[in-house]
């Protein structure tokens, strides 16, 4: 993909952008020394996922070989009759297990400190959905190459996958600090066409709210770029000389 955008002449600069700055209708993007100026910007920062106390290298290695999951609605099928653990805190636990227990029989849900953050009527639901419940703290996190061991304050229990359930933070500082409105959650606000709050910036993928999926980022950036194409040309047209 990188060589096809090369093709036509886009520039591909490999850096951290710190600002963005909306200086009288165009945008001034630093990074490090350089400043680039645009008249549209397009954000697709994403979003970052609240990650469980364990070390960087058991994270790592549990990634790469499925023993950490955080997304159901992408690989769910890949967890199918495992013995899933399924780590978090409040309703949206509830929510997790009950979208696995349509692919596994054995589901467990534990939350760090103990404390499910769940009401009487969500542990009912839990029960009836045949979903076991630890409310005992978590200690520890051992990745073996096809199981994750969970060490629990009274004991340790094996499970084919851990899935996690902490929430995420969008990655929308950048669009906020030019001025551009973001919901409660902490999203960039866009319309159908992906337009923010700020003429002339323009967001898609997991920075907005909605689906976290790459499918959708995909077509969100479509979306994005005509309107781009579209909002710009209608200042000063794009006319093909003979």
């Amino acid at each position: 993909m990188r060589n096809q955008v090369r093709q036509y002449g886009i520039e591909l600069v490999q850096t951290d952008v710190r600002k963005i700055r909306n200086e009288e209708g165009r945008f001034v993007i630093q990074h490090g020394e350089v400043a680039i100026a645009a008249e549209a910007v397009l954000l697709a920062t994403g979003t970052r996922d609240r990650r469980p106390s364990m070390p960087n290298e058991v994270h790592t290695a549990a990634l790469e070989n499925g023993t950490l999951r955080y997304c159901p609605i992408c690989d769910g099928y890949e967890v199918t009759d495992k013995a899933v653990i399924v780590v978090g805190h409040g309703p949206r636990l509830l929510g997790e297990a009950r979208f696995l227990r349509s692919f596994s029989s054995r589901v467990t849900v534990a939350s760090e400190s103990g404390n499910l953050g769940l009401s009487p009527a969500q542990y009912r639901q839990l029960a009836e959905l045949g979903v076991e419940v630890v409310d005992v703290p978590i200690v520890d996190y051992a990745a073996g190459s096809d199981f994750m061991d969970i060490g629990f304050a009274d004991r340790v229990r094996r499970f084919d996958t851990l899935y996690v359930v902490m929430g995420s933070d969008a990655q929308s500082s950048l669009g906020a600090a030019a001025g551009a409105q973001t919901t409660p959650e902490g999203c960039l606000v866009v319309d159908r066409h992906q337009r923010t709050t700020v003429q002339g910036l323009y967001a898609a993928g997991d920075v907005t709210e909605g689906l976290d999926q790459i499918a959708v980022a995909i077509g969100q950036a479509s979306i994005a770029a005509t309107a781009i194409r579209n909002d710009l040309c209608s200042e000063n047209p794009l006319l093909r000389q003979e």
